[in-house]
């Protein structure tokens, strides 16, 4: 188990380089001078010049890249361009902004998604199991975007319950961007655990316990549920994931200070450091998201832990094995 959490941790080095030599380029073609978009476009030539060589964007390419790299390798993300404050200091000011965003509308997919799933999957082919159909195949195709735009204009302008933008009335902030972010990933999640809930539900130990006469919700619960996790929980890993970098919409809709609203700004003024920073730490944090699912597999399924816990038996030559059996 140990050597596998180690070789899932190796493989992260060539994906943060390949994402952070893919952005670095993107960024370095990119139509636009950084140097003239901080000075302004009245800024004589000679001063955008002179900047433009403090700053190294004078150099190849590749001398820029390897030179940033050195100093991501040393613990130095860089300055931003527009504040010239540290971004490593800026991303740990805006992130905790982003991860309570996160990891409230994770925690609505999970426990909704699953409740609303299993409750198709035991009422197959009823009403309420179409009902939940249509609303879940409605809810995964809304742009939240849109959503949010429409629940602001709706709860904030014309009912005036809740706050439009900002982080001013704490929690109250917070239910709207958990309500556009969580739901179409909660539409993922109910048609997952339904498909996954009626392919358990038809197995033979199913059927076994049921005939023993245990209760439907122990049933349920205790034995079909727990079998149907696996594909549950790489769902909601993978949106947890998704959410933290997919937040960069609903942050710039809701005006909250988070790491996507902060890279959206960034891209637009060209602010290469920031956008570096913000970028590698999101891929970062989505990685590390997707090795805790593999590790929870083990708890999860017996049957994973017992392979990656197996001890392999120590093989003995043909010679030592006939002398031992003499």
């Amino acid at each position: 188990m140990v050597k596998y959490v180690i070789k899932r941790i190796l493989i992260l080095i060539p994906i943060m380089l390949a994402v952070s030599f893919v952005v670095f380029a993107i960024l370095y073609f990119n139509p636009g001078d950084p140097a003239r978009i901080m000075l302004g476009a009245s800024a004589p030539q000679e001063a955008i010049e002179q900047l433009r060589e403090e700053l190294g964007l004078n150099d190849p390419f590749l001398v820029q890249y390897f030179r940033y790299l050195s100093g991501v390798l040393h613990g130095d993300f860089g300055t931003s361009y527009r504040s010239g404050q540290s971004v490593f200091l800026q991303i740990g000011a805006r992130f905790p902004v982003t991860l309570t965003l996160a990891g409230l509308s994770i925690l609505v997919v999970a426990v909704v998604g699953v409740l609303l799933g299993i409750i198709s999957a035991v009422k197959q082919y009823s009403i309420l199991d179409n009902i939940l159909t249509v609303l879940s195949m409605l809810a995964s195709s809304i742009p939240n975007f849109w959503l949010a735009m429409m629940m602001m204009l709706f709860f904030a302008l014309q009912l005036d319950i809740l706050p439009a933008s900002g982080l001013d009335d704490g929690w109250r902030s917070y239910v709207m961007p958990v309500i556009a972010l969580s739901l179409p990933p909660m539409a993922e999640v109910i048609r997952m655990t339904r498909s996954a809930m009626l392919e358990t539900i038809r197995q033979d130990y199913i059927r076994t316990a049921r005939a023993k006469g245990l209760m439907e919700h122990v049933v349920i619960w205790r034995h079909a549920l727990k079998n149907a996790l696996m594909p549950i929980i790489t769902v909601i890993g993978s949106n947890f994931g998704s959410l933290l970098g997919g937040s960069v919409v609903v942050e710039t809709v809701f005006g909250l200070p988070g790491l996507g609203s902060m890279v959206v700004t960034s891209i637009r003024s060209q602010d290469v450091p920031q956008v570096m920073a913000g970028t590698l730490f999101i891929a970062l944090i989505f990685c590390t998201v997707l090795l805790i699912v593999d590790v929870a597999y083990t708890f999860i399924d017996p049957r994973v832990r017992t392979r990656y816990l197996k001890e392999k038996k120590p093989r003995t030559k043909k010679g030592e094995s006939e002398v031992s059996a003499a």
